[in-house]
This record gives structure tokens, sequence and C-alpha cells, in this order.
């Protein structure tokens, strides 16, 4: 009788243990949680957000934002269990700046809320060439910036410079950025020789203002999750130029930016401190004269 006893109990308790773990999971997820897109001045765009439903039976879904003028598609749904869908964001144009939209997915059952940001980044220059073959070189002349993509087939490419850091949450800690961010867009990548060039300039003003080790510049570009050295980056001091020859995979993110490491800056030693230090030198000095003196 005792044994059945824990054994009931024993149940009960893994009942309602997955009860607790039902109550605590999450029914839905959104993928991506964080995504951004780069236009030009003028130009709108269109965000892409995966939902998928883990809950039982059926789920009801609503979607909204109160940033102004951003359109959803579709607002309201229904998913089965263990099904996914795809929703729109619709985002206006901007003058040139970063945008942040927060959307709020609401599950109705079990009211589950999450909040997904969709980031518009306008740039403030864009420039663009196309070709059905050969060389193509861009010059943004506002970041000193330059692209040369050796085309093996017809393709187009663009090169924008973002007027402030679209990704300051995703720069590690450690390390300074030089001020330059922009992207790269190309349109037919299997049209592409791979690698591409990249040239950042910079001056002697760019690195001590912003108090940066000038040996430690690399370029980092974007993989749509955190930022990343590209392998094949480096600097060239003497011609003031951070460089980089970037492959497909590396441009799929395609913001980049150039980062180094920030110097330590010395604390310079109290003039009380040393003085103090002074001052203890010249007694001990006094006192071993005077000792010998009595001797």
């Amino acid at each position: 009788m005792r044994k059945l006893n824990l054994f009931l109990y024993g149940m009960l308790f893994l009942f309602f243990l997955g009860l607790g773990l039902n109550a605590t999971a999450s029914v839905f997820s959104i993928d991506p949680e964080f995504t951004v897109n780069v236009v030009d001045v003028n130009e709108s765009s269109v965000f892409q957000l995966h939902v998928r439903y883990f809950g039982g039976g059926v789920g009801f879904f609503v979607a909204t934002t109160n940033s102004s003028g951003v359109g959803i598609y579709p607002g309201s749904f229904s998913l089965l269990s263990g099904q996914s869908g795809t929703v729109y964001v619709s985002v206006p144009a901007y003058p040139p700046g970063i945008y942040d939209t927060v959307i709020v997915f609401r599950e109705l059952g079990s009211g589950e809320n999450h909040s997904i940001i969709v980031r518009l980044a306008v740039a403030s220059e864009c420039v663009r060439a196309s070709t059905l073959k050969g060389i193509v070189s861009l010059e943004a002349d506002s970041g000193n910036i330059s692209l040369v993509v050796n085309a093996t087939g017809s393709t187009c490419v663009r090169l924008c410079v973002l007027p402030v850091n679209p990704l300051p949450e995703y720069v590690p800690v450690d390390k300074g950025s030089l001020g330059k961010y922009f992207d790269v867009k190309i349109g037919r990548p299997d049209h592409v020789s791979w690698p591409i060039m990249v040239k950042v300039n910079y001056t002697v003003n760019d690195i001590t203002d912003k108090n940066l080790e000038e040996l430690s510049l690399k370029l980092y570009y974007w993989n749509t999750t955190e930022l990343k050295v590209l392998n094949n980056t480096g600097v060239d001091t003497g011609l003031k130029q951070v460089y980089a020859y970037p492959l497909e995979d590396e441009t799929r993110g395609s913001i980049m930016m150039a980062l180094a490491q920030t110097s330590i800056i010395p604390i310079p030693e109290s003039p009380v401190t040393s003085l103090v230090l002074v001052l203890a030198l010249a007694s001990m000095v006094s006192l071993v004269y005077w000792r010998r003196t009595l001797d």
C-alpha cells in the first residue's frame, strides 16, 4: 500500500511539473528577432518575419506597431500546431538616419507576446554601376570608400555610405569605430569573380580623436546576427587605408565598418604623490646622515 501511495504521489508530481513547464514554455517564435536593411533616400523597405506556432490546436495571432506609416500584412492570422507563416512589414522612406520599428506579435489563446525590432538604415550617399562584364569601380566621396568588383557576367553593384553607426549595440566593448559605415550590394553574386576589394581611407585625426590603436584597424561585416572581422583585412599605415578582400558569404549581411582596439591612456601620476615621495626620500637620507654623525 505504501509503495502504491508513493507511486501515485510521484505521478501527481510529474503531472503538475508538466503543467508548470507547459505554462512557462513559449508557444511561438519569430525569426529573425532583429533585422536591418539599408536603403537609399526615398526608398521604402519590406521586411519578412517568419512565425512558427508550437502550441496545440490552432493559434490566433495579431501583429501591431505604434510606428507611423508602417504596414503589416497580414495583421492577423492563424496557424495550426507546428505550422509556420510569413509576415511582411513595409517601412516607408525617411531622411538619412537609423529608424527602429517595434512589431508586437500576440497569440490570443495564451496571451503570449513577442516584440521584434526591424531597423531601417537610410544612407546619406549611394553610388551605383552596372556592367555586362569586366571591372566595376565605385567611389563614395562622403566616406572616402572605394569598391572594386571583377564581373564575369552581367551584374549591378551598389555602394552606400551610412550617416551613423547602424549597429552600435553590436560593437565589441574593447573596440572603437573609425566612423566609416557602409553597405555593399551585388546584384548577381554568381556573375562575380570573388573576392572583391574594399578600401577605406582615414586621417591621423580619425585615429587620435577616437583614441584608436592604428595597427589594429580591420574591417568588420554584419552576418545578420553579429559583427565579425573579415578573414582577409588589414591596414596600410603609410597610405592611411584600411583594406579588405571580402568573399561572397561575407557580403550577405552587407553592412561593413572599420574598427580598432581602443588605446589605454595611462593615468598621470599625481603631483602631490610625487612630492610626498620626494619628501619621504629626503627624510630617509637625513635620518641616515644624522645617525652617522652620532656614531
